[in-house]
């Protein structure tokens, strides 16, 4: 996933874009239903920890990288820890997605993803001894998880980060994240590009997304 994202359309992804399409709409944490007692998490836990590792090692060499170097390093760190096509169809809505052509969907991921890259490299831009702590877990929707975390921090009070997250291919991925354990990242993308795409379509939306990035890659 260093590269462009390989999108398969043709996976079964009507069941989790359903589940995007279920919490999007709202930035309330999702409903909790009941997990099943042999649902093993700890590879998913080992995503979570991973990632925090690679921000953490981002953040300490911010000043060496600049802004466009930690967001160069956190592509391939966001590709690999998250599910970027469920996070990118939960912000258009599956019934946008599902009316674009193949390579217009590609062409979607891939600039959201480098948007999510940056936007990550403006949040974590430097290190004040941050430290990343899983507080637990508890069952999202259907099969889903929510890895629930505390960041620790001298500057300032701890901050909660929830990660919902689902399997694909026995592979977990992150699916939305909940900052302070209700925002979520899904639903302020949502909010952000649905008026675009209902008043002036797919190629207004690409290039407002490529501003936004250019403009984060410029503060």
């Amino acid at each position: 996933m260093n590269n462009a994202l390989p999108i398969a359309v043709c996976i079964a992804i009507s069941f989790f874009c359903g589940v995007m399409d279920a919490h999007a709409q709202s930035s309330a944490t999702p409903p909790v239903q009941e997990m099943e007692k042999t649902t093993d998490l700890t590879e998913a836990k080992a995503v979570i920890n991973n990632f925090h590792v690679s921000l953490i090692d981002i953040m300490k060499r911010s000043e060496e990288l600049g802004l466009s170097g930690r967001a160069r390093e956190l592509y391939p760190v966001l590709n690999d820890s998250m599910n970027i096509l469920a996070l990118g169809v939960g912000a258009v809505g599956k019934r946008n997605w599902r009316r674009w052509e193949p390579a217009q969907q590609d062409q979607f991921i891939e600039v959201f993803l480098h948007f999510m890259a940056t936007t990550y490299a403006t949040r974590f831009k430097s290190f004040n001894g941050q430290e990343f702590v899983i507080s637990g877990d508890r069952p999202g929707p259907k099969s889903s998880v929510i890895i629930t975390t505390e960041v620790h921090s001298k500057r300032r009070d701890t901050t909660n980060i929830h990660y919902l997250m689902i399997n694909r291919g026995d592979r977990w991925a992150v699916a939305d994240i909940f900052l302070d354990g209700a925002i979520s990242e899904v639903a302020m993308r949502r909010s952000e590009f649905s008026s675009i795409l209902r008043s002036q379509g797919f190629d207004a939306l690409i290039k407002a997304i490529k501003l936004k990035t250019a403009e984060k890659s410029a503060m």
